[in-house]
This record gives C-alpha cells, sequence and structure tokens, in this order.
C-alpha cells in the first residue's frame, strides 16, 4: 500500500488527518451499544468519525501519560540558572 504514514510516524507525528493516507481497516467487530453511546456523547455523525476520535484521544493520553512517566526520573542540576542563561548580554 504505497503512499500510506507507517504507524510508528503517526505515533510520533500526532494524529493522523483523516481525509489523507488512511488505511481501511477490516472491519471490527465493535459493541453496539458502545459505538451508540459514543455517538452520542461526541456529537460525530458518523461511526468511522468516532473511531478515529476515540483513536486520536487513546494515544493523546497515552502519551501525556508517558510524560507524567518521566516526572522525576530525569536529575536535575542544581547549579544550573536557566533564568541567567536566557538573558541576554
Amino acid at each position: 500500500m504505497a503512499g500510506l504514514v507507517p504507524a510508528t510516524r503517526e505515533l510520533q507525528d500526532g494524529p493522523v488527518n483523516p481525509c489523507r493516507n488512511v488505511a481501511k481497516p477490516a472491519n471490527q467487530s465493535i459493541e453496539a451499544a458502545l459505538v451508540e453511546l459514543a455517538l452520542k456523547l461526541s456529537g460525530e455523525r458518523t461511526r468511522e468519525a468516532v473511531v478515529i476520535k476515540a483513536l486520536a484521544e487513546f494515544v493523546a493520553r497515552r502519551r501525556q501519560q508517558r510524560m507524567l512517566d518521566l516526572m522525576g526520573a530525569l536529575d536535575w542540576d542544581p547549579s544550573c540558572d536557566y533564568r541567567a542563561e536566557r538573558s541576554r548580554k
């Protein structure tokens, strides 16, 4: 499938434009009541739009979680004065 963006790049660059370079997966069996509820809550008009929105939100949440997991994991130099570095002299 030439022209499609690899999945790893999609995860790095953010949500993919649903109108361009979209791979159409095989039909998925999704619980009908769950999709109907998602349609009502999201305001989207189609099932496909709901799935795309849900996947984009899922990826965004996972990215946020990765950032939160890094909190406290980095060692900072206490002698570093970032304000002094910003000043123009």
